[in-house]
């Protein structure tokens, strides 16, 4: 049965409950969103047993008396709760700082590592024997070798080897790496070099259609380092170790460098393909289709038909770069942002000239249709 509490008093720290069985204390820590069970039970006692409107009216001033010191201890509580996410989530940030700086310094010290393990290759009496690796079957010529060094991000690292002019001379040696251009690129790569090596680097005059930079260190004449811009997209390291002609030079522009491949053979990019057909012979372009519908929002959809019996390369140049593959009576619908571009469509088969024309792509759906006539 329901027991009168006899009076209800508010305290700073606590809701004082007397009733004829005596004094109760509970703390307002003890409140929540909902109502904490013994606050609640509290109350009840308190409404139980009274029926008329005076007795009501005092109980619903008492409840509200009991909840606004609840809800300042839960605006508090929240208040704590909001320094406390606020304290972690910072703390979350200076670890993630922290182990961003210890992978930043570990990703410089491999590259460090695996520069001066390739010059202590180089200098060996058979250049780089200790990471050689098997004949590269899958190497675009013949000069290609596997190794087991590998630099921190690289696409692809290799050795190069040229063959000496006499059997009694030394094959010389290239180990090579290739790298996605990022950040600041061929620069940013130059400058990482150079901060491992702490030598200047000079340009390298004797390249033909490459931009590129040595590093040459007096006290070994018979290696070098080269950084290259070998396209847009792509840079390059590697060490040459000449050995056809000797280890020792009367100057250290006399190894023969400059008839020695410094980089790894690499994949044209589409732009370079497109070049390389526009400027050389070429069919026309089979005409466009368009069906007159604006683009929207700059987009739109090209679609390639092969009526050929063989697999259709096409290539677009302009806002963007695409390459596809089209099977033989096949078809395919790319997005394309619009724009002016430059298109080739070649197959894979024999003594047929690639199709080479220049289209304004501004509808919302376009097409071409590749044959043979």
């Amino acid at each position: 049965m329901p027991i009168l509490a006899r009076s209800i008093a508010l305290t700073p720290d606590a809701l004082t409950i007397t009733t004829g069985g005596g004094t109760y204390s509970i703390p307002w820590e003890q409140c929540s969103p909902n109502n904490d069970p013994s606050v609640g039970v509290a109350v009840a006692y308190y409404y139980a047993w009274p029926t008329d409107k005076k007795a009501m009216d005092a109980l619903e001033a008492a409840e509200q008396a009991v909840k606004q010191p609840c809800a300042a201890v839960l605006r508090k509580q929240d208040a704590a709760a909001a320094v406390e996410a606020a304290i972690r989530q910072k703390a979350a940030a200076e670890e993630a700082a922290r182990r961003e700086e210890a992978a930043s310094a570990k990703h410089a010290a491999d590259f460090r590592e695996g520069i001066l393990a390739a010059l202590r290759a180089a200098d060996e009496a058979d250049p780089f024997a200790s990471i050689r690796g098997g004949f590269d079957f899958s190497g675009s010529d013949s000069r290609l070798w596997k190794t087991s060094l590998q630099l921190p991000d690289a696409v692809k690292c290799g050795l190069l080897k040229t063959s000496p002019a006499t059997p009694t001379s030394g094959s010389d040696w290239t180990f090579a790496c290739t790298f996605r251009a990022t950040g600041d690129g061929y620069e940013g790569m130059v400058k990482s070099v150079q901060s491992v090596l702490q030598l200047p680097y000079q340009p390298d005059e004797n390249a033909v259609n490459i931009n590129q930079v040595f590093f040459a260190d007096p006290s070994k004449q018979a290696s070098r380092v080269f950084v290259a811009k070998i396209n847009e997209a792509t840079v390059g390291i590697s060490v040459v170790a000449v050995r056809s002609v000797g280890t020792s030079f009367p100057t250290p522009s006399a190894a023969p460098f400059s008839a020695l491949p410094t980089m790894l053979p690499t994949e044209p990019t589409i732009g370079e393909e497109i070049e390389r057909i526009r400027t050389g012979s070429y069919t026309p372009l089979p005409p466009i289709q368009s069906t007159g519908v604006p683009a929207r929002n700059g987009m739109g959809v090209f679609e390639v038909r092969n009526k050929t019996p063989y697999t259709l390369t096409a290539m677009f140049g302009g806002p963007t770069e695409r390459r596809v593959e089209v099977a033989p009576s096949g078809s395919i619908s790319i997005d394309l942002p619009t724009g002016s571009y430059k298109v080739v469509g070649r197959v894979n088969a024999p003594n047929f000239l690639p199709s080479y024309g220049e289209y304004l792509f501004d509808a919302g759906v376009a097409g071409i249709e590749f044959y043979i006539p």
